[in-house]
């Protein structure tokens, strides 16, 4: 996702050595980090690099060019979503994940 969804390929994301040093570095102070994968909706940025994951959206009945949330009719994004989760859920140590669950437009349906 990072190649062709983050605002910079290289800047602006974490890798997993970052994502461990940074859960460590909480877990030495007490604190909890919780990820939070904003789903269905907030994923526009993740449509370049998962063909067929977003929704299109419509007005009066014909398709506006536009997309929403992850697609819920495409057997395969149910496949990358699981792959997505297992590497979030292998890469942080606190049982808690946060999905997200709102803000979705009823424009794509």
């Amino acid at each position: 996702l990072s190649e062709k969804g983050a605002y910079n390929p290289v800047k602006y994301i974490y890798t997993h050595d970052d994502i461990r040093n940074i859960t460590e570095y909480a877990r030495l102070r007490g604190i909890r980090v919780v990820p939070e994968f904003d789903t269905p909706g907030h994923t526009l940025s993740w449509g370049p690099a998962v063909p067929n994951l977003l929704t299109p959206c419509y007005y009066d009945g014909e398709p506006d060019g536009t997309f929403g949330p992850i697609d819920p009719s495409v057997p395969e994004n149910y496949i990358f979503l699981r792959n997505l989760f297992s590497e979030v859920v292998a890469l942080f140590p606190d049982k808690y994940l946060h999905l997200g669950g709102d803000e979705v437009s009823f424009d794509c349906w």
